[in-house]
C-alpha cells in the first residue's frame, strides 16, 4: 500500500486537521502511554 492511500493518510490525519485546527481542541498523543489496573489506582 501506498504512504497516500494508508490509515494514517487518510484517517488519522484527517481527524487530527478537524479536531485541531477546525474545532480549537488539543491533541495529545498518547500511543503506549495508557496505564491499566492498579497503576491507574494512585492517580
Amino acid at each position: 500500500m501506498t504512504w497516500e492511500y494508508s490509515e494514517d493518510n487518510l484517517i488519522e490525519q484527517t481527524a487530527i486537521d478537524l479536531f485541531f485546527n477546525q474545532l480549537g481542541w488539543d491533541i495529545t498523543l498518547a500511543y503506549k502511554t495508557e496505564l491499566f489496573g492498579k497503576s491507574t489506582a494512585k492517580l
